[in-house]
């Protein structure tokens, strides 16, 4: 199996700010952003040898050509945004921050996914998505004294929907000939949202900074990966609702004029709040009142995850710290060395657990040491990333997923864990000019 794939990405960002002086009464900034991007992908893959391979095996008139998937995809986005905040000194221990931001945005896609090997050419599919909305932030800080600070937090969240490259149903075509065929409402999936809550306090001491937060995001139509029934292609759809939450806390400790201690430690609770199906349109209620529901084009409708599920890709405890030694030569230069630890707890891959991509990874843990040589203008580095070689794994497409495996049944050659970066030892010189 051998695949050739293209990529190609260009954008035009621009953003303007203008913001007020050191206003007595109030603090302010407006500004306005822009952004035109281009995206074009190609992907074609040949399982070589499956014509040899058919006629051998009296199966010639099944199977065409050796191109085993094709797949192209063009994308043209445009987002225009204004947006403003406005900090309000109500006394000299309060102040309250008010914030918006208005985007119009649209997002174009046409895309082409086939099999010749079956063959299945459908159409090609053009998408037109355009979203217009106002998001908006509010914040609350007390002063309590020049030591610590008690603050609220109240902001939305917004992220564009989009469309998947996937085959979907020909209504020219038999149901019995659309063997990699998709419902056409797994074509394109909605924006997500979010309303975010936020209490938190700052405090310090002559040598200590330390922060404490709690967090409570209400999130709708979360956006979700799965792979599909038919052709087990990627695809994203919406979810009905989720949560995260969970608490944050960090310090920062100047122990003495050369050794520093800090870290920080995050608990999240990220979980679906209602079940899960393959697309919008049913729920639990639906299923229970007809078991066999099925979709417009008579495939059953897939329940995916049930309420209290946890979300994919998010730790449950994470710890970060560094211990720092600096020390200061008698020509101004200064030697600081660190060492940094990072630990994460138990992630899971996929969203539905019986899925053949589901999987539990496993915590890991990671060190790093660095010696930094500050002299005047010039900075050396000297680094050791990964110092033990732990293979944390972020992500897996597991052998019952897509593996040559016999035992597995032939699902592909992708088969693969995503790792973090192994050891790496090097050394980093940098100039600044000013």
């Amino acid at each position: 199996m051998a695949a050739y794939r293209e990529n190609e990405e260009k954008a035009f960002v621009q953003e303007l700010r203008l913001a007020s002086n050191d206003g007595l009464y109030v603090d302010w900034v407006v500004g306005g952003y822009y952004q035109d991007q281009k995206q074009e992908a190609f992907q074609d893959t040949t399982a070589r040898g499956t014509l040899a391979w058919a006629d051998a095996a009296g199966q010639s008139a099944l199977f065409l050509s050796e191109k085993a998937f094709l797949w192209g995809y063009e994308r043209e986005f445009t987002d225009y945004a204004v947006f403003g905040e406005a900090t309000f000194h109500l006394n000299d221990s309060l102040d309250l921050t008010l914030g918006m931001r208005h985007f119009d945005n649209e997002d174009k896609v046409t895309s082409q996914t086939a099999v010749p090997t079956i063959p299945q050419y459908p159409d090609k599919v053009t998408s037109q998505i355009a979203n217009s909305d106002e998001l908006f932030k509010m914040n609350l800080a007390w002063y309590i004294d020049e030591a610590s600070t008690l603050y609220a937090t109240v902001s939305e969240g917004y992220r564009k929907g989009g469309v998947n490259a996937i085959i979907t149903y020909d209504e020219n075509i038999p149901l019995a000939s659309n063997e990699f065929a998709n419902d056409p409402a797994l074509a394109s999936f909605d924006a997500d949202t979010v309303v975010n809550y936020e209490i938190g306090y700052k405090g310090q001491t002559a040598s200590l900074i330390y922060n404490a937060a709690l967090y409570y995001v209400d999130w709708k139509n979360p956006q979700v990966n799965i792979d599909t029934d038919a052709g087990s292609f990627y695809a994203v759809t919406n979810a009905d609702e989720a949560v995260s939450q969970g608490l944050e806390l960090s310090f920062d400790w100047l122990i003495d004029d050369a050794w520093r201690f800090s870290g920080g430690y995050a608990y999240t609770d990220a979980k679906l709040t209602k079940d899960y199906f393959e697309y919008a349109g049913y729920d639990g209620d639906d299923l229970e009142t007809n078991p066999s529901l099925v979709d417009n084009f008579g495939k059953k409708v897939d329940f995916i995850a049930e309420k209290g599920d946890r979300l994919p890709g998010t730790a449950e405890h994470s710890v970060n710290l560094t211990l720092a030694y600096s020390y200061y030569f008698s020509n101004g230069y200064e030697l600081v060395n660190r060492l940094d630890y990072y630990y994460q707890s138990d992630v899971e891959n996929y969203i539905e657990q019986n899925s053949t991509r589901s999987a539990k990874l496993d915590p890991f843990s990671v060190w790093y040491v660095s010696s930094i040589l500050m002299m005047d203008q010039w900075t050396t580095t000297f680094y050791v990333q990964n110092v033990l070689n732990e293979e944390g794994i972020t992500a897996t497409f597991p052998d019952s997923y897509m593996s040559t495996d016999s035992s597995q049944g032939y699902n592909g050659t992708g088969q693969k864990d995503f790792i973090i970066n192994p050891r790496t030892i090097g050394v980093e010189l940098t100039y600044s000019f000013e």
